[in-house]
């Protein structure tokens, strides 16, 4: 087997000098799409953050593509790993297109403008997850099922080979939620992302 994309060893987590998980260990590889699962406030959305970057560990590594997740600038993480947070950013007034777009900004700079690749990405994305229809719909006017499938093609569009998606299917009915999770599955096994 390929060497692991993400992996935690002997990782502790928390905050605020409280530690809620620890002695935890993960290895993702390509391709694989991984469910955790626990009861409210046991950590999961605390392990999510820590494994992203955007929170330090009390102890123990993380490597991201076999180098520890602290050598990357925040440029080069975010080309490495997308995160989708369980709360949606407020945009109502940006379109699917523009919100997916969003996604691009590890590689278009400070000024935000798309190359021809770049958008090249979010035509991608925008397949990938049949957002096709929802392009030029303001986010305000989305449901929730269609607000995280947007949020996905975001994270798709940041082409990182690797997502960190917390909660992606909460708020959704159950037939919403089994088509997040098949969209998920598919983009594991068919683009050999980490999720």
């Amino acid at each position: 087997m390929n060497s692991p994309l993400l992996e935690a060893e002997r990782l502790a987590i928390g905050y605020r000098g409280r530690t809620l998980l620890s002695n935890l260990q993960l290895s993702l590889h390509s391709g694989e799409l991984v469910c955790i699962l626990g009861g409210n406030g046991v950590g999961k959305s605390t392990l999510l953050r820590t494994l992203a970057g955007l929170m330090p560990p009390i102890a123990g590594s993380i490597k991201l593509d076999q180098s520890a997740i602290t050598q990357y600038s925040p440029t080069e993480l975010a080309r490495r790993r997308s995160f989708i947070a369980h709360v949606s950013p407020s945009a109502d007034q940006l379109t699917a297109r523009e919100m997916i777009s969003l996604g691009r900004f590890p590689y278009t700079g400070w000024m935000g403008n798309l190359r021809p690749e770049d958008e090249q990405s979010v035509d991608q994305a925008l397949a990938a997850t049949a957002c096709e229809p929802l392009a030029h719909r303001p986010i305000g006017e989305l449901s929730d099922g269609e607000r995280q499938r947007v949020m996905i093609a975001r994270a798709l569009a940041q082409d990182a080979p690797v997502m960190i998606l917390d909660e992606p299917t909460s708020h959704l009915d159950i037939p919403r939620r089994v088509e997040v999770v098949r969209l998920l599955s598919k983009l594991a096994h068919r683009q050999g992302r980490s999720i």
